[in-house]
């Protein structure tokens, strides 16, 4: 069962805190952090993890995963996304769990949502020249997300409705951001079609 996530975490400790989160966000920001600090302390090279055409003929078939794991340098940016990847991606992990028209399949619809997305991000990476599509993965569960509960209020960027929020830029080019937005088009007709809105 995907229990919601939030409320204060005053009197309980961090680790409790992981442990609930939900399962696939859980492992995603787990796999972020290793791949960000591994990067942010020069102990793997940046180069070798983001996607680029002439290396995936050589078959280095892992930058598929690893540009959607490295967020970037070791800095203020970097950690917002970070808490803004972990709100909204476990609001939208057990709100799929919650609205799965199969409650047996109820665990499978977010690490599904999330294989596709990431799929059709590497694809408009490999499309545009794009080396690094991890910090489209952030807009895409935001615009997602207002798009699934256009009238809930957002509990970050002081309050604003979440009909408002497209997506955000935290000084980078903003193409990443536009093929998130983009790949709402494919994501969200299918989260309406399979989940039932509240």
């Amino acid at each position: 069962m995907i229990r919601p996530v939030g409320g204060s975490r005053r009197g309980r400790g961090l680790a409790q805190w992981f442990r609930e989160l939900p399962p696939t966000t859980r492992a995603y920001v787990v796999c972020c952090t290793a791949m960000t600090l591994l990067c942010g302390l020069e102990l793997v090279s940046p180069y070798s993890v983001v996607l680029v055409r002439p290396a995936l003929t050589q078959l280095q078939l892992w930058r598929l995963l690893t540009n959607l794991l490295w967020l970037g340098p070791l800095n203020l940016g970097t950690l917002l996304h970070f808490v803004l990847l972990i709100t909204y991606s476990s609001k939208m992990e057990v709100w799929m769990a919650s609205t799965a028209p199969v409650p047996d399949r109820a665990a499978s619809q977010f690490p599904y949502f999330m294989a596709v997305s990431m799929a059709l991000l590497n694809g408009a990476g490999l499309l545009l020249s794009q080396p690094l599509m991890s910090r489209a993965v952030v807009p895409m569960l935001l615009f997602v997300y207002c798009r699934t509960r256009p009238r809930e209020i957002m509990n970050f960027l002081f309050g604003s409705l979440c009909v408002f929020i497209i997506f955000i830029s935290i000084g980078r080019p903003p193409l990443p951001d536009q093929c998130a937005v983009a790949n709402h088009f494919f994501t969200v007709p299918f989260l309406l079609s399979t989940c039932r809105r509240r």
